[in-house]
């Protein structure tokens, strides 16, 4: 009986210290993803209504293009920003509604393709790195950190 009583308490204790790793996963993954839904909605902004302003140009004309030419491209971005910043939203409004195995579709549909994105910005213009890590590193860490949390 006793022995039962201290396998029962060892796995009570694994159990704990697994369900602190998961939520310090679910956490940082959970930043990560309102980070980047910020920075893409801003970004959206910048390439919808602020398309002549200095930092927006920098932040997405890469060299040899004219401003002009970019312009359609840039508001085709702001459009997929957006709707990447819908799907992340609902995402994570599953996973707080307890239904993880819900949002996995969700997260992967969102974070996924985002990541391959920002992969090809960084490996054709590798100049323009600004743009590739606002891409690339705020869904890739949300994206691993939620895939790890689902066991």
């Amino acid at each position: 009986m006793e022995l039962r009583l201290s396998r029962m308490e060892n796995m009570n204790v694994e159990l704990k210290s697994d369900n602190w790793l998961m939520a310090i996963l679910i956490l940082v993954g959970l930043i990560f993803l309102f980070i980047s839904v910020l920075m893409h909605l801003y970004l959206a902004y910048l390439l919808m209504f602020r398309w002549k302003t200095a930092f927006a140009q920098k932040l997405f004309k890469y060299p040899g293009d004219k401003v002009d030419d970019a312009e359609p491209l840039a508001k085709i971005v702001a459009l997929y920003s957006i709707s990447f910043s819908v799907v992340s939203i609902i995402a994570a409004s599953y996973y707080f509604a307890r239904i993880g195995r819900y949002a996995l579709p969700w997260v992967v549909c969102g974070l996924g393709p985002k990541c391959f994105v920002g992969l090809y910005v960084f490996a054709a213009y590798p100049q323009n790195w600004l743009n590739a890590t606002i891409l690339f590193t705020p869904p890739l860490t949300a994206l691993v950190c939620l895939l790890l949390s689902f066991k």
